[in-house]
Formats: C-alpha cells, structure tokens, sequence
C-alpha cells in the first residue's frame, strides 16, 4: 500500500471520473490498505461506467469478503453473476477460476436453505475451463533460461484439490495437491496429498478385512442384516451388487441424479471411520446384503453430507433411498463407497437423519 498512490489516484478520478482503469488502480489501492468497502466503491464506480473483466472479478470476491449494503443482499449470487460476466468478456483461465471459487463458496453459505450440489458441479466444470484457458493462453512473457520452476496456477490447483477430496474423487485430489506442490510448496500441497493417499489406503484396507470386525461382533451384524425390512411406498429393496455405479471424475457427475432413483439399499453400521472432523464429509464401513453373487455380505463406505451422524453408531440399520454408488480407486482395487448428500433419504433406524451443515475444508483464499 502506498498513501502517496491512493492521494494521486484519488485526484485522477476526480478530474477524469469515466478513466475506468484510475477507478480499478484505486480500488486495488484500498484493497491492499484493507479498506474493502472502499475498495468495493472504485470497482463499482469502475463497472458502472464500464465493466471490464478486472473490475468483475475484483467485485465477485468483494462482494462476500464484505458486509452486505442490505439484509436483502443475495452476495453469493452477485459473486457468481459478477464472475459470470467477466468470464464472458475475456474467457481468461482467471477468470473463470474466480467463477469456480465463487461457485464453491455459494455452495458452502448456504445454510437451512439447503446447499445445492449444481453449485459444485458447476466450480468443477468451470476449474477445467480454467485451466484449459491457463494451458491456452501459456505464460505472460518469457521466463529467464536460468529461472527454476514452471509456468502454471498453484491456487486453482489447491483449491480444485480441496473440492475434489469433498466430493471424494481422490485420485484427483492427489494430483491437484501435487501439481500446487510443484509449483508452489509453501501451500501445502506435499501433505495434503499424502493424507489423501493415507486414507484411501486405511479404507481400502478395512474394507477388505469387513471392518476387522471380531467374529461375535460381526454375528450380531450379520444377524441385523437378515431381519425385516421394508421399504417406503413406491422404493423397491435392493442389493448393492444390483446398483448402477456413477462415475467418479473430475467433474463430479455423481452428485447428480442417481442412476438408482426408486431403489433403498439396506445397510447395518460396522465401524466409524471419520466424524465433525476438518474434512467432511462423515464416514462409516457398512455391512449390506448379499446378493446370489457373493458369498459373504459386502462391505461398502458410507459417505454422509449435512447429517446428523450421532445416530450412527455399530449396529444402527440403515436404508438408503435413491442411492449414489461410486468406486474409489486404491493401490489395492480400490472399495465401493455409497454417498448421501440429501439427509432426508438416509433412513437410521426408521428415522430420517436431521439434516446439520459442515463448514468448508480449508484452501486459499477464494
């Protein structure tokens, strides 16, 4: 920051007030003097004569870094909508990086309104084009010979890891991890990647072994599993090895309609695995049915978003309606896993779970 730059900026747009590029350099002035409802006035000033892409993404992340002008302010949508425009002007890779960040942070405010996942599968489509337009658009000028490092967005790789483990397509996780650590390791990158590495390999393996479970233990299970259940009207009971798969890519297609729409999957409790941690969402090892097919029941994770998980403890019977399968990819083959992103349709012993929201894992600033 520079008192002497903001009192020559101050006199630029006062005596020229449509010189859209003064109103810019005055609200990155504030910005850094950490004057943000001022700085939020120049970009303003600067959109109002003249939007331009610097001045609507500056806007899309002013607008929730600061209090709303009124109680009525829908921020996080001025946010994507601001993003949106300055992505249609320039089509820059950071451009639509801020609509991806702005996405996921819609995603993440909202409360009893109840998130929706469009939002993250809108961040993961417009990261990609983000990153293509970074890929396209290649360095801004030519980098000394004797310069180490390569050209490329740490942040966007960082922050797209972070939405990748949320949504549990970990492999992808891994990769953006280590590509921000290739390019810059002062985010952190190194030691997230291994925790993702690290808890695929704890699944994986506990999934094999069926939890682990000691033979008393795993009798009751089993016995829970061969008791009555029924459906609600117009769900048909299925086996997990009847359920169609979603893909788990990085577009995170599975968070949207299931294939399995009509269909409860009935599973019983076996082992918690992650719960109220920094990283949702819940996770548990589920015991389900055996189809004709298997010899044994199968052991599946169970991936709970916004729900109150207090309830599910070892033993507790639980019916999945409409649900997500996925399969998480491991050193060792990898394990299925079912996801529950609408606490409604996840049933514990006959009760529907409450719905509760978890805060967002952490990443750069977005």
């Amino acid at each position: 920051y520079s008192a002497e730059a903001e009192a020559d900026l101050s006199r630029a747009v006062k005596l020229a007030p449509d010189f859209v590029d003064a109103w810019c350099a005055l609200g990155h002035c504030f910005w850094k003097k950490n004057d943000l409802n001022a700085a939020r006035d120049c970009y303003e000033g600067a959109r109002d004569r003249q939007p331009t892409p610097d001045a609507l993404r500056a806007l899309s992340v002013l607008c929730r870094s600061v209090p709303p002008k009124s109680p009525d302010d829908d921020v996080h949508g001025q946010s994507v909508a601001h993003a949106r425009h300055a992505a249609k002007l320039d089509g820059s890779g950071e451009s639509w990086y801020v609509l991806g960040n702005a996405h996921v942070q819609r995603y993440f405010s909202r409360g009893r309104a109840g998130r929706k996942p469009e939002d993250l599968l809108m961040a993961a489509r417009v990261y990609a084009r983000a990153e293509a337009a970074f890929e396209k658009a290649g360095p801004p000028c030519a980098a000394p010979p004797n310069l180490p490092g390569r050209f490329g967005h740490p942040d966007l790789h960082f922050n797209r890891a972070h939405l990748r483990r949320y949504v549990e397509d970990y492999g992808g996780a891994a990769a953006d991890f280590e590509a921000s650590r290739a390019l810059d390791a002062s985010l952190g990158g190194a030691d997230a990647r291994d925790d993702v590495r690290r808890w695929v390999r704890r699944v994986e393996d506990l999934a094999k072994r069926r939890a682990g479970l000691k033979p008393k233990k795993r009798g009751e299970l089993d016995a829970k599993l061969l008791s009555a259940v029924s459906a609600p009207e117009t769900f048909g009971l299925a086996d997990l090895a009847d359920l169609a798969p979603s893909p788990l890519d990085s577009q995170a297609a599975h968070l949207g309609k299931s294939p399995n729409s009509g269909k409860a999957l009935f599973l019983v409790v076996a082992l918690e695995l992650r719960k109220g941690g920094s990283v949702p969402p819940d996770a548990l090892l589920c015991l389900g049915r055996a189809s004709g097919k298997e010899n044994e029941p199968p052991c599946v994770a169970l991936s709970v978003y916004d729900g109150d998980t207090a309830k599910l403890v070892p033993g507790a019977t639980v019916l999945v309606l409409d649900p997500v399968v996925v399969d998480v990819p491991g050193e060792s083959g990898g394990y299925r896993a079912v996801h529950v992103t609408d606490a409604s349709k996840l049933r514990v012993d006959g009760v529907a779970l409450r719905r509760v929201y978890a805060g967002q894992a952490s990443s750069t600033a977005l």
